[in-house]
């Protein structure tokens, strides 16, 4: 039986979302996370806020490592790759997260029999559409949190209540820039899930309806407790993004778009490079994260 958390998530099976990855951005003396989700074999989508660095400038790429293939964290996977290219969305706004989207090549393609790049969900985002999110972030509100070893899942309440809009202005419906979700049940993403899916859970493909990226709680707290009464968060809509995401990466829009059949696991070359003694002093006051009450 699967762990329950502080934030009401569960253990999660890899292959309910082989396309995650973990996101290692090594500040040389401790490291920051956030999560990802691949599109191709070497082009991960992920949230805008997370390639940057305090004084909002894109991290060189040669600071970000991928980990994926495995439900374990980067500390425990040595299926490692090396980034070549980060590219925010041109107009990402670090003050309201508007545009909270962007993307990371890699130098080599993932490999592995278990991984597959996700496709984009390409209907419009109803109150009623199941979903859930995915991410190695904090299991507890504790300002000594650590990232979770293990992939963890909460299933999340879609919602187009007036809350969204209360707790962040620049919300504008969910079949715009982002998608709200309402905490219902303790229910939420937590720090460290930055840039991690959101995925449709009504097909066994699990296609992406968006990318991690904000929350906040009623008062507007400087640190916004996760799972808090009445809190909402905010998935970047990747479909809105579509012609960007195809234009950017190279990838066509049918290839990128769900579907309704799992697509093909690719062929992949194969790329095993291990980025040695990563010690992820990831702690919830020094990691790249979620971002709260930026409003």
């Amino acid at each position: 039986m699967n762990d329950s958390r502080i934030v009401n998530g569960f253990e999660a099976n890899f292959n309910q979302f082989p396309y995650i990855v973990f996101v290692y951005i090594d500040l040389k003396t401790t490291g920051e996370a956030c999560a990802g989700t691949l599109i191709s074999p070497n082009v991960i989508v992920t949230a805008a806020h997370c390639l940057y660095d305090q004084n909002q400038k894109v991290f060189p790429a040669s600071d970000i490592f991928i980990s994926a293939g495995s439900r374990y964290n980067i500390e425990q996977n040595n299926n490692i790759y090396s980034a070549s290219k980060l590219v925010p969305y041109p107009k990402y706004n670090p003050r309201t997260a508007a545009n909270d989207i962007g993307l990371i090549f890699l130098k080599t393609n993932v490999s592995g029999a278990n991984v597959r790049p996700a496709q984009i969900y390409n209907q419009n985002v109803e109150d009623s559409l199941p979903a859930a999110a995915a991410g190695w972030g904090v299991t507890s509100n504790s300002p000594n949190a650590q990232i979770s070893p293990v992939l963890m899942t909460v299933p999340l309440n879609i919602s187009s209540s007036p809350q969204c809009a209360n707790l962040n202005p620049s919300w504008k419906g969910n079949n715009k820039g982002s998608i709200c979700t309402l905490n219902q049940n303790g229910q939420d993403t937590c720090y460290g899930d930055s840039g991690g899916p959101l995925v449709y859970t009504g097909s066994t493909d699990r296609p992406i309806l968006g990318v991690t990226s904000i929350g906040n709680a009623p008062g507007n707290p400087e640190r916004p407790p996760c799972g808090s009464v009445g809190g909402t968060a905010y998935y970047t809509n990747v479909l809105y993004y579509i012609d960007w995401v195809s234009e950017t990466s190279g990838i066509s829009k049918d290839t990128l778009l769900y579907s309704g059949s799992t697509p093909a696991t690719p062929s992949a070359s194969s790329s095993n490079s291990i980025f040695s003694n990563i010690k992820l002093s990831l702690i919830a006051g020094v990691a790249l994260l979620l971002i709260h009450n930026l409003f």
